[in-house]
């Protein structure tokens, strides 16, 4: 008589959907949010493991959603389908971030920059958008590599600037959860170069701000640089 065996995973997508459905995405692993995603590209097969692959080669979910369709598709068990989804959360995702808080006017930026970063641990840079009035027109993120390319992160900032009528910007960089929010060398560097060069388009860089999404550094309160 055959015997047979129980597989582990069965019944496991409908579980993943329950706590979903009950506690939204609370106590998720990064993994498991991803095959949640997953289970829309992959109707049969164990997302599970692809789910792995891919935190494995990213890092983060974050860094997931960042990645190139291209980048994507060389992880085992991604395929274009599955990738283009992927990108298209990731999208939206920032879509969201950069234009949730359009014409909000901050009364504390360090406590604005806090709340922005507070869910995120993967390092990424934040421009805020500023009228006249100091009213948020739109945000702007981009990733340290993208940070290190002084001439392209510049052009993307002036441009940005300019297609939303902004006259001031104010920059943050998430240091991550538990590391303390100070600045360091290239800091100091890159908002001077940033700095003086969107000044000749008359573009204000109001403050540059270090944060790990609880506490906040900022080097117009300090006085450190000559904003």
């Amino acid at each position: 008589m055959t015997v047979k065996t129980k597989n582990i995973h069965e019944g496991h997508r409908q579980r993943l959907r329950k706590r979903f459905a009950e506690n939204g995405l609370n106590g998720f692993h990064p993994h498991e949010i991803l095959e949640l995603i997953l289970f829309y590209s992959i109707p049969r097969a164990n997302t599970n493991e692809t789910a792995h692959n891919l935190i494995n080669r990213f890092g983060s979910v974050c860094n997931v959603f960042k990645a190139s369709p291209e980048e994507l598709s060389s992880v085992n068990g991604i395929g274009s389908k599955s990738a283009e989804l992927i990108k298209l959360f990731g999208d939206v995702c920032f879509y969201y971030l950069e234009n949730e808080n359009t014409g909000e006017k901050p009364s504390d930026i360090k406590e604005y920059v806090n709340n922005y970063f507070a869910e995120s641990d993967c390092g990424m840079f934040l421009t805020v958008f500023m009228g006249a009035d100091m009213t948020v027109k739109s945000n702007y993120t981009f990733t340290p590599e993208a940070f290190r390319c002084h001439e392209k992160i510049i052009s993307s900032l002036a441009v940005t600037a300019i297609r939303n009528n902004a006259t001031n910007i104010i920059i943050a960089r998430n240091c991550g959860k538990n590391k303390i929010p100070v600045p360091q060398n290239q800091d100091y560097f890159a908002v001077r170069l940033i700095a003086e060069s969107l000044k000749s388009l008359g573009i204000h860089t109001a403050d540059y701000i270090i944060s790990n999404g609880s506490e906040a550094f900022s080097m117009f309160e300090e006085g450190v640089f000559g904003f």
